[in-house]
């Protein structure tokens, strides 16, 4: 699903955030903070 992701939907970031289960924002929330932090500092956003 990722590949697909990454091929077919434009402007997409993907970033790797560790192992997570079902409920990724319970598993890695830090590090998902992190990285959409990152993009709004990117983009300007903040």
């Amino acid at each position: 699903m990722r590949r697909w992701c990454e091929q077919n939907i434009a402007a997409l970031d993907v970033v790797a955030g560790g192992e997570a289960g079902h409920h990724a924002q319970e598993d890695r929330p830090k590090e998902i903070g992190t990285e959409i932090a990152a993009w709004l500092d990117r983009h300007g956003l903040r």
